[in-house]
């Protein structure tokens, strides 16, 4: 069997050899967001399967941190999607430390896909340490910067019926 990590370095190589290949520039990456599963952490949210940690003191910045027993592939693919919604409107670097809930959708989330592979590796993948959050199954993912969507925000707010 294939460790876990190396199936995901194999599929990030050929993600970069495809993108360079057809002449695409790679999008700037910040710094990798952490998935982890736990049953240590406290969630602040009664009832959260899932919760988005930013941080400012502690590397990595983002983590997705999920209930231990409750991770699917929906769910990874629902944190992900916030993550970027969270940093389209803060920042892709946080500004302050927060906490925020993931809730769940029917919408089919664009990296369901990946979640996948993600879930996979989550379960398969031995624990160890993650700063912050102690010894805990975790995989590191790099998602694409956000541009910030403040000039969108404020055209739709000052808009009259």
């Amino acid at each position: 069997m294939i460790p876990p990590r190396m199936i995901a370095i194999a599929f990030i190589s050929q993600l970069l050899s495809q993108s360079l290949a057809l002449g695409q520039e790679l999008p700037p990456v910040t710094g990798a967001t952490m998935l982890a599963i736990t049953e240590q952490v406290y969630f602040p949210y009664v009832g959260a399967n899932a919760v988005i940690v930013r941080r400012t003191t502690l590397e990595p910045h983002d983590v997705i941190v999920v209930r231990a027993g409750r991770s699917t592939p929906k769910l990874l693919a629902e944190a992900v999607s916030q993550l970027g919604g969270i940093r389209a409107l803060y920042g892709n670097t946080p500004a302050g430390d927060a906490i925020y809930r993931v809730t769940e959708s029917s919408k089919v989330r664009q990296h369901e896909g990946y979640a996948v592979n993600w879930n996979s590796m989550l379960r398969a993948i031995r624990p160890s340490e993650l700063a912050g959050f102690g010894v805990v199954r975790h995989v590191s993912i790099y998602l694409r910067d956000q541009q910030p969507q403040r000039s969108r925000l404020l055209r739709t707010s000052g808009r009259q019926r």
